[in-house]
């Protein structure tokens, strides 16, 4: 096993990493995310629906609410029958993006935020899937990876990597793992990802942050 992690290891060169560790009850994440159909409720009648889910940093905890709107009023009870489900409270809240996402300014929703201001804040690449589904396989006998969560990491990877987990435990995969399980090269080769195609897209993302945050320093804004 240690040798094969060094293969690894040795073939993959990371410019930077972060290892993220998280206590119990550190963290929860909340997403909105929206089923691909209206939704039945009754008499014939549908309407378009949104679920406020969350998920656990620690372990792969989850709960989810439907709702009928991206109004604060829903959102807001979304988060509280969530954190009812999970039974706890945890010591800090965060979305993943998509109150955002909704439209406008997140003070739209939340005007008592107007005047708050980030204490911390993270960019960075997220990696997409064609299929919009993760990727999971082996890299050599017993080293497996679960990669491409598309921007949900946190809500899927706990699930993901325990199913991961159990197979190298010696259990039959699971009917979820199976369906992104990659036994040989799924997607086709692109012209763009290549070594040097990455390093010029890094570049230009570094120039833009550097100019964007320049920019926010210019008095007046």
């Amino acid at each position: 096993m240690a040798t094969c992690v060094s293969c690894v290891r040795s073939s993959v060169r990371a410019r930077a990493f972060q290892r993220t560790h998280y206590e119990p009850g550190e963290l929860v994440q909340f997403d909105l995310w929206e089923p691909s159909r209206p939704i039945p409720v009754g008499h014939g009648q549908l309407r378009r629906g949104w679920v406020v889910s969350c998920c656990s940093g620690y372990s792969r905890a989850s709960a989810g609410a439907l709702v009928f709107s991206k109004e604060a009023p829903d959102l807001l009870w979304g988060m509280r029958r969530c954190l009812q489900e999970l039974g706890a409270l945890p010591g800090k809240v965060v979305w993943e993006g998509a109150i955002h996402r909704c439209g406008g300014q997140p003070t739209d929703a939340f005007p008592t935020l107007r005047d708050a201001r980030p204490q911390r804040a993270w960019g960075g690449w997220i990696p997409m899937t064609p299929s919009w589904l993760p990727v999971a396989g082996e890299a050599a006998p017993n080293v497996c990876y679960a990669v491409g969560y598309n921007g949900h990491g946190l809500a899927q990877a706990p699930y993901l990597g325990t199913l991961v987990a159990d197979r190298l435990a010696g259990d039959e995969p699971h009917g979820h793992l199976r369906v992104v399980w990659c036994g040989r090269p799924r997607f086709a080769p692109s012209p763009f990802i290549t070594g040097p195609g990455l390093k010029a897209g890094w570049t230009l993302d570094r120039v833009a942050d550097r100019l964007i945050a320049r920019r926010a320093r210019e008095p007046g804004r």
